[in-house]
């Protein structure tokens, strides 16, 4: 559940613009949205992506998106910001689990700091605002159209730098999940070896979804394979040790997407085989009739699943029970580049529980 944070400062001010801000393991994303009656309309003012480890602070950051906004003559329009963040919110403050420097955001800071209203949120509960605020058909690739019921609920997993995953209820109302840290449950050999090598590397019993479906996951799985076919996996592959995970996992995608390295195309084999399981269970754990919703990273993996996706249509339907419900739930992969941005912007609007400072 997100908080909103009512704004220290009672400026009026005309052509408002709420700041959608995602703020991840690796980059920080922001884009301002016009707001019009209490909604957030689509189109952008402006957008920059910073990384984040070259601050050593959110707020440092956020200073520079300012300095952006001021040097194209809307900085004072910016009344409202919305944080989709990778980590569980606790009252005002937000610890963040996949970034190495940045160990808390402190909101309330921030509202002081900038004089703006500020909203916070789990990253995958500002893509499920993003979906609230309404996708059109250019936003998304369907990959099984289904039956939808247009009052189910519908429920989201996206990998990334972790795994995130959520649910909304009744097509209107974001729900986080942590299900991304549920213990990984291997199918066939192979998966059960893989699932013995990162024991190996997280412990015994301690092996979850996010471990296999990350930046992180997609470079153990090819290091496990390398180890299968005792081969050096960086030979001939222009890696070196000092490559950060998200640039291996980059590498390793886009050889499998361009079918330039086999190695490469089985590992991304393995990743997309566990993404069609794990949104299976989440389809019945959830009874997502409304949908299943494939975010983060997918979109750039999106050609090769296009490649197999009988396969992977065939691991999605692939359960006992209960027949028949599996083939009747939409999957669709979300292609819209800014869907976190949007939707943390859209949250602050929308969002009826606020703490003023």
């Amino acid at each position: 559940m997100g908080i909103v944070i009512e704004s220290p400062s009672k400026r009026a001010v005309r052509n408002q613009l709420y700041l959608g801000v995602d703020v991840g393991g690796t980059n920080v994303r922001a884009a301002a949205y016009p707001l019009r009656h209490e909604n957030v309309e689509g189109a952008q003012a402006f957008t920059t992506s910073l990384k984040a480890n070259d601050y050593p602070s959110l707020k440092d950051a956020l200073v520079e998106v300012m300095e952006i906004a001021e040097s194209i003559g809307v900085r004072n329009r910016i009344t409202g910001m919305g944080f989709g963040i990778a980590g569980p919110l606790d009252g005002s403050k937000v610890k963040l689990t996949n970034h190495a420097g940045w160990k808390e955001i402190d909101l309330n800071e921030l509202a002081q700091e900038f004089g703006v209203k500020v909203g916070g949120l789990n990253d995958l509960e500002a893509t499920s605002w993003g979906i609230v605020s309404g996708l059109k058909a250019s936003d998304v690739e369907v990959l099984q159209k289904g039956k939808p019921d247009f009052l189910g609920d519908e429920a989201i997993i996206a990998p990334g730098t972790g795994l995130g995953e959520g649910r909304i209820i009744e097509r209107k109302y974001p729900r986080p999940s942590e299900g991304g840290h549920s213990d990984f449950a291997p199918k066939g050999e192979e998966q059960k070896a893989l699932l013995s090598y990162l024991e190996e590397l997280y412990g015994e019993g301690k092996v979850t979804y996010e471990d296999v479906l990350s930046g992180q996951g997609l470079v153990d799985i090819a290091y496990f394979l390398a180890k299968l076919n005792g081969e050096e996996y960086d030979e001939g592959l222009g890696f070196d040790q000092g490559m950060s995970t998200e640039v291996l996992a980059t590498k390793i995608a886009k050889q499998a997407r361009t079918g330039t390295h086999q190695l490469s195309m089985n590992a991304m084999n393995i990743y997309t085989d566990v993404l069609a399981q794990e949104a299976s269970n989440l389809a019945v754990k959830e009874k997502a009739t409304g949908g299943i919703y494939l975010g983060g990273t997918t979109k750039h993996d999106l050609p090769f699943i296009l490649g197999k996706r009988s396969r992977f249509l065939h691991i999605f339907q692939a359960k006992r029970k209960p027949q028949g419900f599996l083939p009747n739930v939409p999957l669709a992969v979300i292609t819209k580049d800014d869907i976190n941005q949007l939707g943390a912007a859209y949250f602050i609007g929308h969002k009826p529980v606020k703490i003023s400072v």
